[in-house]
């Protein structure tokens, strides 16, 4: 009885102090949960293959990247997720807000990357388009999405076709955005 006891309390004491629970770096959300094939197919209205979950070095996150299949040409929407936990155990940054920041000042501070660059505002507590990928920060949650959608029809100049792309692509990444920040805590 003595012994069932002391397993007892050795179970309780540990559980108190997380010893044997969950690790003490908890993983950052799922993004293919986050952003499920069936939402990339609404979103490219085609039929997408499940998605690719991949581990990202640099800040500790993860991503999730899917593909539509048209006529001859293969589309891809991605989204990538870290928190400032991951972020910070990656070394490189300190947080969901750091990189933020100076991702903001590096697209800022280049000629090329400043005239793509615009601020968001309705969309989680910060967020920026940079030409091809939306950044969104809510809370210690850092979220980056790429948007390659197909682009039918014919323009007049390579200029003209390329804002047609960056529109349409802003637009997606927008939609995607709020379908995934509805689904974060």
């Amino acid at each position: 009885m003595a012994g069932r006891k002391s397993v007892f309390a050795c179970v309780l004491v540990s559980s108190l102090a997380g010893v044997g629970g969950p690790s003490a770096a908890a993983e950052p959300p799922n993004p293919c949960e986050l952003l499920t094939a069936k939402d990339a197919a609404v979103f490219f209205q085609a039929t997408v293959a499940d998605g690719a979950l991949r581990s990202s070095l640099m800040d500790g996150g993860q991503s999730c990247r899917y593909h539509a299949q048209y006529s001859s040409e293969l589309r891809a929407l991605s989204l990538k997720v870290a928190t400032t936990e991951s972020i910070r155990e990656a070394g490189i940054f300190d947080s969901a807000e750091d990189v933020m920041m100076r991702q903001q000042r590096a697209r800022k501070a280049s000629d090329d990357a400043s005239k793509k660059y615009l601020a968001l505002s309705g969309l989680g507590d910060e967020a920026f388009w940079q030409g091809d990928s939306l950044y969104i920060r809510k809370g210690d949650v850092l979220l980056v999405i790429d948007a390659d959608p197909t682009l039918p029809g014919q323009f007049e100049s390579s200029e003209a076709m390329q804002a047609a792309k960056t529109e349409k692509s802003l637009s997606l990444s927008q939609e995607v955005a709020k379908a995934v920040l509805s689904r974060l805590p």
